[in-house]
């Protein structure tokens, strides 16, 4: 019996973590930096295969990859780097920082898949 809730909650744990991450290529979040302020602004990232996405506003840079356990690290422009975990497929908290040493938290939510208002360039 062991054996098997053993097995029960591993493979759960393996899908939620395979879900999110074979989501995230073609879906639209939603970002608010904690705290929003004329500098922070609450954004908007289309992700893509291959580590490319898109930040909804055209001039800034956007790279990701997605480490153990659901991380998500995002880079913007070269410039600053969030650091979030993904949870229930929908779902991201974290830490961002940037060159200059500021901190600061955010959370997000995924909005769409599919979304046709980013091309890729």
């Amino acid at each position: 019996m062991k054996k098997v809730l053993l097995i029960l909650i591993l493979s759960s744990i393996w899908f939620n973590v395979s879900f999110a991450l074979e989501k995230l290529p073609g879906s639209t979040w939603a970002f608010t930096p904690i705290p929003t302020d004329d500098s922070n602004k609450p954004f908007q990232i289309q992700f893509y295969d291959y580590g490319k996405c898109k930040h909804i506003r055209k001039d800034n840079r956007c790279f990701y990859y997605l480490g153990y356990k659901n991380k998500l690290h995002i880079i913007i422009n070269d410039y600053s780097i969030r650091v979030g975990t993904i949870t229930n497929g929908n779902q991201i908290s974290g830490n961002g920082s940037n060159q200059e040493g500021e901190r600061w938290k955010f959370k997000g939510i995924k909005i769409g898949s599919n979304y046709e208002g980013f091309t890729v360039e």
